[in-house]
Parts: C-alpha cells; structure tokens; sequence
C-alpha cells in the first residue's frame, strides 16, 4: 500500500508512530489530577471486568484528511472508546470526545493538498488479528516538519485480551 500512496501528497506515518485513539480526555495541562485519578481508576475498573476479544485490522480507507485502516471487528475498540468518554464524563472533563470509529492512520494529507479525495487502489488485504493489551495515555504533539504525531506515554492501563484463535 505505501507504494500506491507514493504519488500522493500525504505524509506516511512511520511504524514506530501508528497509533489507535480511542478517546481525547483534554489538554494535559487543563486535566486537574484528581478528574484524571477518577478518569482513571473508572477506565481500569471497566476494562478489567474480562477479557476482551481481538480485532481485526482490515481494509484500507483514504479520505480528506489521511489513509487509515478499518477494523474489521470493532467491538472491542468501540466498547473501549466509550468507556473512556463516559468515564470522562463522570470526572466532570467536558471536552473530552472519542472518533467516530476506531481507525489506524497510515498516512496523513499534507496541507499543499488540494482537497479532493485521494486514490488509492482498494486492493483487498488479508485481515490481521489485533490484540488490545494496553491503553496508553499520552501527551500528543503535532509534527508539523514531518507531518504526523508524535508522542510521549505519561500512563498505561493494563488490558487483557482473550487469546487469539
């Protein structure tokens, strides 16, 4: 796939950046530490009540803003990204939020791009299980040189996933 995104105006996001955002809590200078203790100690409690199925990462998407990847069973992820929000919710953080649907970005569009949809080939690709084992909270930074994110693990919420198979 990163041969067909080549002579497109987008940025590849290396592998070491590719991510899945589940929720935004807020700025982290704007989260007062006992709304991120709640936000917290109610995603930990939530998430360990079982184990969680895996996903699948599935077909590739281009759109206005990027390229990213499908899951072909969300439930795990959708259920996770709802978790988060709620529990934000009840620690009184307002701006937090979660993606529409739970997606992996490969590629975002530069901003030279003309606004209009990219081609990319859909060729179908072999579905790949995906095992959830941790929630990383992260302070996130736009890299605006070389065109993605970047960022830094301020905490980890362990998450255990049924086995795959």
């Amino acid at each position: 796939m990163q041969g067909a995104l080549f002579a497109e105006p987008v940025s590849l996001i290396p592998p070491e950046w590719l991510h899945v955002t589940v929720a935004t809590i807020g700025w982290v200078h704007e989260v007062p530490a006992p709304a991120y203790k709640a936000w917290r100690d109610g995603v930990a409690e939530a998430v360990d009540e079982g184990l969680w199925p895996p996903a699948s990462v599935d077909q590739p998407t281009p759109g206005l803003t990027g390229v990213h990847l499908r899951f072909g069973e969300a439930f795990t992820l959708t259920a996770v990204s709802t978790i988060a929000k709620d529990q934000a919710w009840k620690a009184g953080l307002r701006d937090a939020h979660a993606p529409e649907s739970p997606h992996l970005g490969v590629a975002y569009v530069r901003e030279d791009h003309p606004n209009r949809p990219l081609y990319v080939p859909l060729q179908p690709v072999e579905p790949v299980p995906w095992l959830l084992d941790a929630l990383q909270v992260v302070h996130l930074a736009q890299d605006v040189e070389a065109g993605f994110y970047r960022w830094t693990v301020v905490d980890e919420i362990p998450v255990e996933s049924a086995p795959l198979g």
